[in-house]
């Protein structure tokens, strides 16, 4: 399956984000501190958001930037921090011990697409 582009992971989250709080063009504009057009212009493809609006739009959701660009986003995962702790205690770990993490996470999703 190809890898959707930063874009794309980013009109996906926002729309999905933007149905699930049932809000508008103009609520999440106003959330974020922009204009509805370019909420509009974003979700249509038609506008490069820059750093700052990426993350304002996060914000708007309690979310950070990069978790709006994440492909596969799961909200209620990202509006926590067990998200940050893992990427942080992923870093932090040995080669060794990343292999280890990535088995469990293999492990865990190969569990829960059986069942």
């Amino acid at each position: 399956m190809k890898r959707p582009t930063t874009r794309e992971s980013l009109i996906t989250n926002l729309n999905r984000l933007m149905k699930l709080n049932k809000l508008s063009n103009r609520q999440v504009g106003l959330k974020a501190g922009i204009s509805p057009k370019q909420v509009g212009n974003i979700l249509n493809g038609e506008s490069n958001p820059t750093v700052d609006t990426t993350d304002k739009l996060a914000a708007a959701f309690g979310l950070t930037g990069w978790a709006l660009i994440s492909p596969n986003l799961n909200y209620d995962i990202a509006r926590t921090s067990q998200l940050e702790t893992l990427i942080d205690n992923y870093s932090r770990s040995s080669g060794k011990g990343r292999s280890a993490i990535d088995l469990m996470a293999e492990m865990a999703a190969t569990h829960n697409s059986n069942g």
